[in-house]
């Protein structure tokens, strides 16, 4: 077995670098690195308690945000979100929406990846305490197509003003968790 020394390998023009042949295995030492391959980049969490209450048919920022700067223009971003949402019921009717969605803020243009809407059916009339909660949780997959930072952002409303919209509900915590897949 030999040992050659490079800096790089290239492939020739219009053509494939191939490691090994098939049914080898390429190996690694102990504490090489890689980059690339689908690995994990960088892993940030964040979470609120904080709630945020709307009572408006307009999305309205909540106190879950998480940032994340990618480390290549491929890399994707996985953004799981966890939390408790309380629609009240001080109003008679039936029907009524919640709405959350999930949007991504880079150098101050928003984009909306991801809205979500629940319908609950509401009967008799309750005190203004007594409300509908709902738990939400979802992953999605973005591909920024960036190294600046990125900032996701939980919004919520309702679809008539005569209802309150909480988020993250009684001091739950809502968590927003933030995977960078390397290409």
């Amino acid at each position: 077995m030999g040992t050659i020394f490079v800096d790089k390998l290239d492939p020739q023009s219009g053509t494939t670098l191939t490691l090994g042949s098939s049914g080898d295995t390429v190996a690694l030492t102990s504490g090489a690195k890689t980059s690339g391959f689908g690995k994990v980049g960088q892993v940030v969490q964040a979470s609120t308690t904080s709630e945020t209450q709307l009572q408006t048919t307009s999305f309205g920022d909540t106190n879950l945000t998480g940032s994340i700067t990618p480390t290549s223009t491929s890399s994707k971003i996985i953004v799981d979100v966890r939390g408790f949402i309380m629609i009240d019921a001080s109003v008679s009717s039936s029907g009524r929406n919640a709405n959350h969605r999930l949007v991504r803020t880079i150098s101050s243009s928003d984009t909306t990846l991801q809205t979500d809407e629940h319908t609950l059916t509401m009967t008799g009339s309750a005190s203004n305490n007594a409300g509908y909660i709902f738990q939400i949780g979802y992953q999605f997959l973005d591909s920024p197509s960036t190294t600046s930072a990125c900032t996701y952002k939980i919004q919520i409303s309702v679809d008539n003003t005569n209802y309150r919209i909480n988020f993250p509900h009684d001091g739950n915590k809502a968590t927003m968790t933030l995977t960078e897949i390397l290409d």
